[in-house]
């Protein structure tokens, strides 16, 4: 059983003084089933239901307390799988699941996937896999309509992605992993955030079937002093079905973590290295230039008995850079943060 709670707020302004809600409520339960009927067979059943009993949107003029706009909401979805998970071999697993789903917005989807483990050493496995997923379109997307931002689309469909992808795993004794797949995916129905050409207003709608291949290589090392390096590179081309990248969407993507315990101080340590190729932006022919962010996280639960306190700096060396904007902003690319600096403490009892 689960239940839960959401509460948003928001002042900004559109010439005027304005001031946005939105409130969530949900609840529901999910049963799960394990069980091995036969040899070298394990199933799994199971069934959800969540009940959305609110999602309300809210926006108040505050020089016209009058002029106020509420869009109540509710919603249900449920959900029912079943996996079977087959030990072909010694060395040759397999496993076939759907699940299948059903909410107030798109009604019925079902999710086949399929997946083929081959230990093909000790060191060595390689994997082929296959899945279906499906994402109906959230109240913000779907019902806000305010008439001076956006308007609703009650037609609006959901989206279903489509992926394929081969991986190969390959240990070099105990403490380096080595990692490299090779991945397809297709999109159907992305939601993408338009204009309505009646109100010339901020609308999403349903855009164009997206595609996308690619690889990556990682490598994952632990060392005996309980440090960890981990680093992956990835490339990948998106386009859209009628050609042309998908806006937003580098090639080339880099990551590089290390964290190690700093001796003597009780403290942990985290630096993160992030890379990303330029970008095209909504005009075409038009990029936003690529950029490189470092991270750093310090951390501790030594200090203080039940109380973690932790430090991190973002964009630690103040890289100046911008995102593509949306078909709405007046600007081509959306400039981001400098250095940030934040300090959390979280107290356990």
């Amino acid at each position: 059983m689960f239940s839960g709670r959401e509460r948003f707020t928001s002042l900004f302004s559109l010439g005027t003084p304005l001031f946005s809600t939105a409130s969530s409520d949900w609840y529901g339960g999910e049963l799960r089933l394990l069980a091995t009927p036969w040899k070298q067979h394990k199933l799994m059943l199971g069934l959800e239901h969540q009940m959305n009993s609110r999602h309300e949107q809210t926006l108040e003029d505050l020089t016209d307390p009058e002029n106020k706009v509420v869009i109540p909401g509710s919603g249900s979805r449920q959900g029912a799988y079943a996996q079977d998970e087959w030990a072909i071999s010694q060395s040759l697993t397999a496993t076939l699941g759907l699940r299948v789903d059903r909410n107030n917005v798109t009604g019925t989807k079902r999710s086949p996937r399929a997946g083929l483990i081959w230990q093909a050493t000790p060191a060595t496995n390689i994997k082929a896999l296959y899945g279906r997923a499906h994402r109906a379109p959230n109240a913000l997307e779907r019902d806000y309509d305010d008439e001076i931002s956006q308007v609703a689309n009650h037609k609006l469909n959901g989206e279903t992605i489509d992926t394929l992808e081969l991986v190969v795993d390959h240990r070099i004794g105990r403490n380096l992993l080595l990692r490299g797949s090779v991945y397809q995916w297709k999109m159907v129905g992305l939601v993408v955030l338009g204009m309505e050409t009646v109100s010339d207003l901020a609308q999403y709608q349903s855009g164009e079937d997206v595609k996308s291949r690619g690889f990556e290589l990682s490598a994952d090392k632990t060392m005996h002093w309980g440090g960890r390096l981990r680093g992956s590179l990835t490339y990948q081309s998106t386009q859209f079905a009628s050609g042309g990248d998908l806006p937003n969407s580098p090639h080339v993507m880099g990551k590089v973590n290390f964290s190690s315990p700093l001796a003597n101080t009780g403290l942990f340590m985290g630096y993160e290295f992030q890379y990303y190729s330029k970008r095209e932006t909504v005009v075409k022919g038009a990029y936003a230039g690529g950029y490189a962010l470092s991270n750093l996280n310090l951390l501790t639960d030594k200090w203080f008995k039940g109380t973690e306190v932790s430090l991190g700096v973002y964009n630690l060396f103040n890289k100046h850079y911008a995102h593509p904007g949306a078909d709405t902003n007046w600007q081509n690319a959306l400039e981001q943060d400098g250095r940030q600096v934040r300090l959390k403490a979280v107290y356990t009892f």
